[in-house]
């Protein structure tokens, strides 16, 4: 018999950027859900006193995974009917229903609520979100310092940390101590304030896919939304993802970023992707022109309608040491849109490894079907075309050398200096030049790392 679920719902109103308060999450909105049957983390009272947490029977899960979706589009949104989730629920409700006195007044006072159980309650608790509750202070925000993400800390999952975030008042950054699963997108519109929104990891890969922490994406819905204000950075970094849901490629993606007003710098970097487990899904589809995309040292396979999508793109974009191999359509599309792209190896695409490069620049990208010859690009150096047999170690992702360029081959020398200017070092951390995961910048022949990578290949 399949175990219970836990779900989890908002306690107050999220404080978001001006002109953002509709994409917030409100007052008894559902977050995300756990189901132990696939991912049994632990729960500390920590969390239990940010968020109201019940437990619901198995049979609420459709319920769940449907309330767990906005109502419209982020990118089409109208400000008078958005909902950052279709289901909430209505304390005073749960109060009636459980006979538990005080719930609410204990919620809102930052106490620590013992997981509640619906178990014998209908699911008509589960209310539309077209009418919110009354406008209610999230006295639990977080706008600065340091959390952790994971089994047994204080937000188990991206979305529940996503969605404590207020304002920041300093720079912040999130932790990932495990491995977490998410069943809800984590949509981020806060005031940057010209500070550090960082999400990292405790134990980084080091260039290993089969190491370090990784997020299942088990949804269907953008996971990462970066819909940030003003100046200062948004930084994803050191983990894998895979993919297990079934997602829509037209609006559906690991990362997504649509209407900014002020701009910032979105770095995304040292990611390993699996997204062959989405019959369409996408890595990255980042729409807004506000927001410059600095994205380096991303090793990964699968997806449809392009791994890697710039819509509407920045021209003081930088795309750099990026492989994908075998994606489902496209490689790396630019969608007609500026930026550069340099250094980036695709292979084995269903349809174009390079897709829309007509308004790009092009440095040094090499491909297997031929469309990142020099003609192809706004402004082009250097493109060529390789067989990725020649090329990679391994082109499985549960091969610890996943996309590791061979010794000797194309990928392993050559190339131009990298713009980005915390792209210090590939993804297996040896300094550039050399780096052998994407391209390289040239092989450094007697550094340690190399040395080290002989040795592993005899």
């Amino acid at each position: 018999m399949a175990k219970d679920l836990i779900a989890f719902f908002k306690v107050g109103d999220q404080e978001t950027s001006a002109g953002k308060e509709h994409f917030g999450m409100k007052d008894g909105m559902l977050i995300c859900f756990i189901d132990p049957n696939e991912w049994d983390p632990e729960i500390i009272e920590e969390t239990t006193a940010i968020f109201f947490a019940a437990k619901v029977p198995f049979a609420w899960k459709a319920d769940l995974v449907d309330g767990c979706l906005a109502n419209e589009k982020v990118e089409t949104a109208n400000p008078l009917t958005f909902r950052a989730r279709k289901k909430m629920v209505t304390f005073s409700e749960i109060e009636t229903a459980t006979g538990i006195t005080n719930l609410e007044t204990e919620l809102r006072g930052k106490n620590s609520v013992p997981i509640v159980d619906l178990t014998a309650e209908s699911s008509t608790l589960l209310k539309d979100s077209t009418t919110l509750n009354p406008a209610a202070l999230d006295v639990n925000a977080i706008t600065a310092g340091a959390a952790n993400i994971g089994s047994g800390e204080v937000y188990l999952t991206l979305a529940q940390a996503i969605a404590d975030i207020g304002n920041l008042t300093a720079n912040l950054t999130l932790i990932i101590t495990s491995d977490i699963t998410e069943t809800a997108a984590a949509t981020a519109t806060e005031d940057l304030g010209g500070f550090t929104l960082r999400i990292t990891s405790s134990m980084p890969h080091n260039g290993d896919p089969t190491k370090g922490w990784t997020i299942t994406w088990n949804h269907d819905a953008t996971d990462v939304s970066n819909q940030m204000e003003g100046a200062g950075i948004v930084e994803f970094d050191s983990f894998s993802v895979v993919a297990t849901a079934t997602v829509n490629a037209d609006t559906h993606k690991f990362f997504g970023t649509d209407t900014v007003t002020v701009a910032h710098t979105f770095k995304i970097h040292d990611i390993f992707p699996d997204i062959s487990g989405a019959t369409l899904g996408q890595f990255a589809d980042l729409g807004d022109d506000t927001t410059v995309i600095q994205m380096w040292n991303i090793a990964g396979t699968g997806g449809n309608n392009a791994f890697v999508k710039r819509r509407n793109g920045n021209g003081n974009d930088f795309l750099e040491n990026i492989t994908v191999i075998d994606a489902a359509w496209n490689g790396i599309s630019m969608l007609n849109a500026g930026g550069t792209v340099q250094n980036c190896v695709v292979t084995g695409s269903g349809n174009d490894d390079f897709a829309d490069i007509g308004s790009a620049t092009g440095i040094n990208n090499r491909d297997a079907d031929g469309t990142a010859a020099d003609v192809n690009w706004d402004t082009a150096a250097n493109n060529g075309t390789v067989t990725a047999a020649n090329e990679f170690m391994s082109q499985s992702m549960a091969s610890k050398n996943f996309a590791r360029a061979k010794t000797g081959g194309t990928l392993d020398s050559g190339g131009v200096a990298v713009s980005i200017g915390d792209n210090t070092t590939g993804i297996r951390g040896n300094a550039r030049p050399g780096g052998d995961t994407a391209y390289s910048i040239g092989a450094d022949e007697f550094s340690i790392a190399n040395l080290r990578r002989r040795m592993e290949e005899s």
